[in-house]
C-alpha cells in the first residue's frame, strides 16, 4: 500500500507537471494577446496625440496670421476714405494748370499731396499701374475705345487712380480699354 501511495504521489506529480506547463501556456497565450490588444491601443492612442498636437500648431499658426493680418489691414477703411482726399488734392492741381507750382496755393496744395502720398505709402499703400494690358483684378473697365494706337483689350486711358494697400487691391483704377 505504500507502494500505492508512493505511485500515485508521483502519478499526481508528473500530472500536476504537465498540467502546470499547460495553464502557463494558456496564462501566457492570454497575457500575450492582451499586451497585444494593449499595444495596439497605445499606439491608437500615441497617433491621436500626434494628429492633436499637429492640429493644434496649425491652428496657433493660422490664428498668428490671422492676427498680423488684422494689425495690418486695420487702416484699411481709413486710407480708402483719405484717398477721396488724394483725388482731390489731384483735380485741384490739375484745374490750376500746369504752372500750379508757381502760385503760393498751388505749391502748398503740391506740397500737402506729396506729403500726404508719403504717409500713405509708409503705411503700405501704392498706386495700382495702368501702362499696358488691362487686368480685372486691378483695373475696372468704364468706357471701351477703338484706337489704332493700342492693342486689343490694352488700357488707353487712365479716369481714376487705382490703389492697393500691401498688395490687396482696395479701389480698382478706372480706365478707358482698347476693343478693336
Amino acid at each position: 500500500m505504500a507502494d500505492e501511495k508512493e505511485s500515485q504521489e508521483v502519478k499526481n506529480q508528473q500530472s500536476d507537471s504537465t498540467q502546470e506547463p499547460l495553464a502557463e501556456a494558456g496564462q501566457d497565450g492570454g497575457l500575450q494577446e492582451t499586451v497585444q490588444r494593449l499595444e495596439s491601443r497605445l499606439q491608437l492612442k500615441e497617433d491621436e496625440v500626434l494628429r492633436l498636437h499637429a492640429e493644434f500648431e496649425n491652428f496657433k499658426r493660422r490664428n498668428t496670421k490671422e492676427r498680423q493680418e488684422g494689425i495690418r489691414y486695420a487702416n484699411q477703411q481709413l486710407i480708402k476714405e483719405m484717398l477721396t482726399v488724394l483725388d482731390n488734392l489731384d483735380l485741384a492741381l490739375s484745374h490750376m494748370g500746369e504752372d500750379s507750382s508757381s502760385t503760393a496755393i498751388g505749391e502748398g496744395v503740391e506740397l500737402t499731396r506729396k506729403q500726404l502720398m508719403n504717409v500713405l505709402e509708409k503705411h503700405g499703400l501704392e498706386i495700382i499701374t495702368t501702362d499696358g494690358e488691362f487686368d480685372p483684378n486691378e483695373h475696372e473697365a468704364v468706357m471701351q475705345e477703338n484706337s489704332a494706337d493700342h492693342d486689343n483689350n490694352h488700357i488707353v486711358d487712365t479716369l481714376q487712380k487705382g490703389y492697393k494697400l500691401y498688395g490687396r487691391t482696395i479701389r480698382p483704377a478706372m480706365v478707358k480699354v482698347c476693343k478693336k
